[in-house]
């Protein structure tokens, strides 16, 4: 449980301390330096919190019977 609460002290953190960034207008680097947290550390977890709010694609995916249904069974083998 101790990690659990850790992590999302870590996440709180990093969130509030992004969007603090966002809103100064300074750079990355300018604000980290202010701060006292490394570049590379603000990077990472600013991607890791973007990419947690992003949604997750899907991709159609057609089996050789609906293709043959659709009319395209004639080029199965072209498209390999």
């Amino acid at each position: 449980m101790a990690n659990a609460a850790r992590q999302a002290e870590r996440w709180k953190f990093w969130t509030e301390l992004i969007a603090r960034q966002k809103q100064s207008g300074k750079t990355v680097e300018a604000f980290c330096q202010e701060n006292g947290v490394g570049g590379p550390s603000f990077y990472a977890w600013r991607k890791r919190l973007t990419e947690k709010d992003q949604p997750i694609g899907f991709a159609l995916v057609e089996t050789s019977a609906v293709r043959q249904q659709r009319g395209f069974g004639q080029f199965q083998n072209a498209l390999i």
